[in-house]
């Protein structure tokens, strides 16, 4: 509803907007079509069967979500005209400042609070990020598609960071991700 909730309404119209501009060749359901009125904002996707990733993460999921966040790479190597990104640092500033409001006395807070700072300095931040791309945004279809869900937040980041983010989740789930790290294209 665009009366009730307008941000969520505008962000299913840019959704649409950007999957239009993205094309057939990005691994996303399929939009089949948009209502648009005063009123609301309706969005209707392709039907698919399928399962999100389970947590904590497994190797095999991690794995398949890894090449998605590859294949999303891949396929928006060239960005197509119109979709108007900003630098993610500029687009989701928290990325940079959200350490600012995070008691000081946790563990490796300095450490971390320097890291997210650096974000704004890195070097080929240029490439296409779906920026969202997390376990409940990934659907495992039962005809071995692998699918992300929610594009209406991609930003201008570096390659690889869909694929780090992935990474750091399933490090907090438990598992050993610098091997993962070391071998995959975009990292």
């Amino acid at each position: 509803s665009k009366a009730a909730q307008s941000e969520i309404a505008a962000s299913y119209a840019e959704e649409a907007r950007k999957l239009s501009l993205l094309g057939d060749g990005i691994p996303a359901p399929r939009l089949d079509w948009v209502h648009e009125d005063d009123a609301w904002v309706v969005l209707g996707f392709e039907a698919v069967a399928a399962r999100q990733p389970r947590r904590p993460w497994t190797v095999e999921d991690l794995e398949r979500a890894l090449d998605l966040a590859e294949a999303i790479a891949a396929a928006t190597e060239s960005i197509p005209d119109g979709l108007d990104l900003k630098p993610i640092v500029e687009d989701l500033p928290q990325i940079v400042t959200g350490w600012d409001s995070v008691p000081t006395e946790w563990p490796h807070h300095t450490e971390a609070a320097a890291l997210a700072a650096g974000m704004a300095d890195l070097p080929h931040a240029d490439r296409f990020a779906h920026s969202d791309l997390r376990d409940d945004n990934i659907l495992f279809a039962v005809d071995g598609r692998t699918l992300a869900c929610d594009w209406n937040w991609p930003a201008l980041a570096p390659a690889w960071l869909d694929l780090v983010v992935l990474l750091v989740s399933a490090h907090g789930d438990g598992l050993d991700v610098e091997p993962l790290l070391a071998r995959r294209d975009l990292t």
